[in-house]
């Protein structure tokens, strides 16, 4: 996918800002082109969900792209709550983003349900089940 954005300078400006519509846009954080899907424009700039890396950003440069039918290269994922809770605690979020290292932290997962567009997955850490690391803590 790299090599093909390569190409992007020399695409035709983006005309149209239809939410939903595939394009290329510039990562501002690092001057990188991008393959997002259009969440919204405005005069501020246009947000879009950046399909191959999953995180939104905002960009007020964008073009056409002749190759919107390959596949999203990442997947809109949660990890499945324990029965007990409705929802994770700020302080569970906060423990689990200690755990990921900024990233860096190598988790196993496991598909539990891909029928929706938002995948419930049961992450491990050294080989113990992540809920069961956080809910503890709070429980």
């Amino acid at each position: 996918m790299l090599e093909r954005l390569q190409a992007t300078p020399s695409f035709l400006p983006l005309s149209i800002f239809d939410i939903g519509t595939i394009c290329a846009a510039k990562y501002l954080e690092n001057g990188q082109w991008r393959r997002p899907k259009i969440l919204s424009h405005s005069e501020e700039g246009t947000e879009v969900l950046c399909i191959d890396y999953g995180n939104i950003t905002i960009t007020n440069e964008t073009r056409t792209l002749p190759f919107i039918n390959v596949p999203p290269l990442s997947k809109c994922c949660a990890m499945k709550k324990p029965n007990s809770i409705n929802s994770w605690p700020l302080d569970a979020c906060k423990i689990f983003e200690e755990l990921a290292v900024g990233g860096k932290a190598m988790f196993q997962f496991e598909i539990l349900d891909d029928i929706s567009n938002l995948l419930s997955v049961k992450l491990s850490f050294n080989g113990k089940n992540v809920a069961d690391i956080l809910v503890p803590l709070y429980f």
